[in-house]
């Protein structure tokens, strides 16, 4: 029964409720079933139940279908084909059932309370005279049927060889019907070969779909893990390569660093250098503005000692002037400055001496001065030189710091891409990485999931297999037990009826010799009646009892004619 109609199973009790089709069915009213089917299919679904009063078990659950397989009717057919009012009642009977399997096709593969199906009851009813239309009706609906046991483990195949009393093939057994008995037999086991080869056919049938299934499944998921092994393979390799590149970039990152980090320590070296140019260059001007300064007051040391030297001059000058004023004057005066002629001789020598020492001095200084100028001029050439070189190495060393300041903007530019670079890398490589875990995932699911599948699908197979191996051995069990069962049977059957024989023609000879015994008991007595009615006979003479003899002439002819017959009818029951 499918998972349908058991979440939708409906009962009604025997006595309490019982269907309107179960009444019709009860009163034995196969139209008005019929037209109450077609009308409401939902009571062909519906359970009669009977149970007991005071526990309230099951007594017996049929549905309508079960009943009706119940009736001799249905499963015998219409043995006279011209009982016009039979004939009308099975079609009747047939048509209703088409309507009941119609509306309710699970009905032929539902059991009752006692395991049976319909058609295990309607073969059960047939007493050798199977209705065939009606068994093809139940096949048709459930040709499975034909392999599944009742109660007492028999097949619809072997209730009917019960009920007909013959073999598969049709040859009679003992107590085997005749004539058209063994046709409806003969039709009803074509017709239960026919719904076994299409039970096995649907079963191969579904074997075969589900082995190609299977290895359609197989296939697909080899092929499917193939393509993933590719796609993992296609992957790892990207990968690989990915991780080459970054390697590479990595790398050329790390030259670039290397050579960011060279430029740094020869611009810091340059840096340094320059800070020692300009330290040098500092100390270069502060040498130099010593050197200015000391330049500056020779200047004015020379400046003072021109001017006194100039003032000497004038003051020599105004002396000479004085002193030609005085010789002028000494001259008119000579007379009168003769005596201090000597001492202005002496005051001149002393100031010529003077005057050379000075002029030797001014020359000493004028040299010394024009060795200064020479050596400030040398040293300033060479300050000049000094500071044209640190400009043009300050020049250079901007230049190298501009260009450097490039090359470090370009790099860092780089640089700024190449992490860009990478953190987009890093990106895709965390969206590749996720996308293949994911890939794995799916495939280890998907392997999984048709891993499981086709474990339960073998775990199934092999428990069908298992059940049929079960079922063949049980049966072939079964078998032997009854074939040895019916030889001890048929052995102590033979055995009885040879004991029963013997005893038979023991108590037949017993009897024999009784009833001879009897039938000379009964002769003798006879004679001793005959013997005594004689003798009476002849008394009633000798008394001169005439009369009574010509009165009574029959009750010893009617009792001979009787002792005369009892051995007759005791011969005959012999």
């Amino acid at each position: 029964m499918s998972t349908s109609s058991v979440s939708s199973v409906k009962e009604v009790d025997y006595y309490l409720n019982p269907s309107e089709l179960f009444r019709w069915i009860n009163y034995r009213r196969w139209d008005g079933a019929k037209s109450r089917a077609q009308s409401h299919p939902d009571e062909c679904s519906t359970w009669i139940v009977s149970r007991h009063n005071t526990d309230g078990r099951i007594l017996w659950r049929h549905l309508p279908l079960h009943l009706i397989c119940m009736q001799k009717e249905a499963a015998c057919g219409v043995p006279d084909e011209s009982d016009v009012q039979a004939v009308v009642a099975s079609q009747q009977m047939e048509q209703l059932m088409d309507v009941l399997l119609d509306s309710y096709p699970e009905g032929a593969s539902s059991p009752d309370d006692q395991g049976m199906l319909p058609l295990h009851l309607l073969l059960s009813k047939a007493e050798g005279e199977p209705n065939e239309r009606v068994i093809n009706l139940l096949l048709s609906s459930f040709p499975n049927a034909v392999d599944i046991r009742d109660k007492f483990g028999r097949t619809p195949h072997d209730i009917l060889r019960e009920s007909c009393g013959t073999t598969p093939t049709g040859e009679q057994g003992q107590g085997g019907a005749e004539g058209g008995a063994s046709d409806r037999c003969r039709a009803a086991f074509r017709a239960l070969k026919r719904a076994r080869y299409v039970s096995d056919k649907i079963t191969s049938t579904i074997r075969d779909e589900s082995a190609s299934i299977v290895a359609a499944v197989q296939h697909e998921a080899s092929n499917e893990r193939g393509a993933s092994q590719k796609i993992i393979v296609r992957l790892e390799q990207e990968l690989s390569n990915y991780r080459k590149d970054v390697d590479a970039r990595d790398t050329r990152e790390r030259g670039s660093q290397q050579d960011i980090q060279r430029a740094k320590n020869e611009l810091a070296s340059r840096e340094a250098r320059l800070d020692d140019a300009n330290r040098n260059l500092e100390v270069t001007r502060k040498e130099r503005d010593e050197l200015l300064s000391v330049s500056e007051s020779m200047r004015t040391k020379l400046d003072s000692h021109n001017e006194v030297v100039e003032r000497a001059r004038q003051d020599a000058g105004k002396t000479r002037e004085k002193d030609q004023e005085t010789i002028s004057n000494l001259k008119s005066e000579v007379s009168t400055a003769k005596a201090m002629t000597e001492a202005l001789e002496s005051q001149l020598r002393s100031r010529f001496t003077n005057e050379e020492y000075l002029s030797t001095s001014v020359t000493d200084l004028e040299e010394q001065l024009e060795e200064l100028k020479v050596r400030h001029e040398h040293s300033e050439k060479k300050h000049m030189h000094e500071v044209e070189a640190l400009a043009a190495d300050n020049k250079r060393l901007k230049w190298n710091a501009e260009e450097l300041g490039k090359k470090n903007t370009q790099l860092s530019d780089k640089l700024k891409e190449l992490n860009k670079q990478m953190s987009s890398m890093i990106s895709s490589y965390s969206a590749l990485n996720s996308e293949h875990d994911r890939l794995i995932e799916l495939s280890q699911t998907y392997e999984t999931s048709l891993l499981e599948t086709i474990r339960s699908e073998r775990a199934n197979i092999v428990d069908h297999f298992t059940k049929q191996r079960e079922v063949l051995e049980k049966t072939f069990a079964e078998q032997e037990r009854t074939i040895e069962a019916s030889i001890h049977s048929q052995d102590r059957l033979i055995a009885t009826a040879k004991s029963d024989r013997m005893r038979g023609k023991g108590t037949v000879e017993k009897l024999r010799n009784e009833f001879q015994q009897l039938r000379a008991a009964a002769a003798e007595r006879e004679r001793m009646i005959h013997v005594e009615e004689l003798a009476a006979s002849r008394k009633l003479k000798r008394n001169g009892g005439g009369e009574s003899n010509t009165k009574h002439p029959l009750p010893p002819t009617h009792t001979q004619s009787s002792s005369i017959s009892r051995p007759s009818e005791s011969e005959s029951m012999t």
